[in-house]
Formats: C-alpha cells, sequence, structure tokens
C-alpha cells in the first residue's frame, strides 16, 4: 500500500507514545476481543493491522485506542477495496466514516495507522512542491497554505515537500496518472529557523510542514510539461 508516496482527544494528536506502546498494548487488546489479526510494523514508524474478523465494536474500540496512543486511521481498505466518500473533508471526517463504516465479519480488513506528527527535522536550505499550474498566480500571490486531503491516505493538514527536483518530477507522473492536468514545480528557499518541517515516512526524500510556506520564501514556480 506504501510503495507509492501517493498510496489524513486534541493532546494525543500532537504527542505520540511511539511504537513500544503500541506493541505492548495494542496486540494484548485485540486478543482480549478474540480478533484475528497481524500487525505489520515494518513502514517506518506506523504500523498496519490486518483483520479476518474485525466486528463494528472492536474496530471503534482499537481506533479510539490508538487515537489516545497518538495514531489515526490514514487508510481503510475492506476486501481489498479502499474505502471513501465524497463527504469526506478532512482528516476528522475521515476517522468518523471508519467508526460509522459497517463491517460483516468475514471481511478482510486492512488499517493503516500514523502518527499524528513526526519528529522535527532539520530544514533544508532548498525546497519543492507540486501544484497544479492552474493554482500558480494564487500561489505567488499568498505562499502556500497546509490542506488535509491527499490522494491515497487522509492526514492532518500538511503541505507536503521534497529536497530534489527529480524527486517532485516523480510525484508529477503519478499525479498525472490520477489527474491529467497540468503541473508546476514550487521552488522554496525558506527561512531554516522560522520553518518547522518533518520527515515524511511514506517517501525517501519527502517532508511535510504544518506551517504556511510564505511568498517571500518562494525562489521560483516553473511549469513541467510531461506526456
Amino acid at each position: 500500500m506504501k510503495t507509492k508516496y501517493l498510496e489524513f482527544i486534541s493532546e494525543s494528536r500532537y504527542k505520540t507514545h511511539g511504537l513500544s506502546v503500541v506493541k505492548r498494548t495494542i496486540p494484548k487488546m485485540l486478543k482480549s476481543m478474540n480478533c484475528v489479526f497481524n500487525i505489520d510494523y515494518s513502514i517506518s514508524d506506523d504500523f498496519v493491522i490486518y483483520f479476518t474478523n474485525l466486528t463494528n465494536g472492536a474496530k471503534d474500540a482499537i481506533i479510539s485506542r490508538c487515537e489516545l496512543l497518538g495514531y489515526f486511521p490514514s487508510v481503510f481498505s475492506v476486501d481489498n477495496n479502499e474505502n471513501r466518500s465524497k463527504d469526506i473533508k478532512d482528516i476528522d471526517d475521515f476517522v468518523k466514516y471508519v467508526k460509522n463504516y459497517k463491517l460483516d465479519t468475514d471481511n478482510d480488513v486492512y488499517i493503516q495507522f500514523e502518527s499524528w506528527l513526526d519528529d522535527i527535522v532539520e530544514t533544508p536550505k532548498i525546497l519543492y512542491h507540486v501544484c497544479r499550474t492552474i493554482d500558480v498566480e494564487k500561489i505567488e500571490r499568498y505562499g502556500l497554505s497546509p490542506r488535509s486531503k491527499h490522494k491515497i491516505s487522509y492526514h492532518p493538514d500538511r503541505i507536503y515537500l521534497v529536497s530534489d527536483y527529480l524527486s517532485a518530477i516523480s510525484l508529477i507522473k503519478q499525479f498525472k496518472e490520477i489527474e491529467n492536468i497540468d503541473y508546476s514545480i514550487v521552488k522554496i528557499k525558506p527561512e531554516q529557523e522560522k520553518l518547522n518541517i518533518r520527515r515524511d515516512p511514506n517517501f525517501d526524500s519527502g517532508f511535510y510542514s504544518t506551517q504556511n510556506i510564505l511568498p517571500i520564501w518562494i525562489n521560483k514556480i516553473e511549469p513541467v510539461k510531461i506526456n
């Protein structure tokens, strides 16, 4: 599910207790509810739980417990079909949707959990962001603001960034598979001490920020033509 970058309790949203606590508590909880499950911890600091007999009550309980530990469901799949709704606008809508989804006990269920916020890392001198070309004029005027809607998974409001130009080109190729429109690359030279960024566990050279990117930090915006 995470081979591609495109593959959303207040305090808990900004304080993740870590996988060591997840490993100590979540399997024990699932066993107490007689769940048949397998947990994959191999994807960075995230984890995935596969279920074959998940009840609706157990689903709600495990999501609520993970939220308390600082994790949210970012991908939800039932019988190998990713489930989403046009009514989902942000991460809160998505979590509500997953909790309200009515399962049959013979469904194969996949839920990917991610931490609300990853650790802050050193901000590179240059960053790149992929945008729709029709948004260029607005970005030049106002800069970039965090958005919650992601193509495959759901997250809190974020601006997604990469640290090299070729990675931005790679993202455009992936975006065009989903929506074949014109894209541009925004080159950003931020004031490093003023912009906090966090490493995106889904992409080797990927980062994200929950702050605005100011117009004065935008060095140039280049339209990119990819057939």
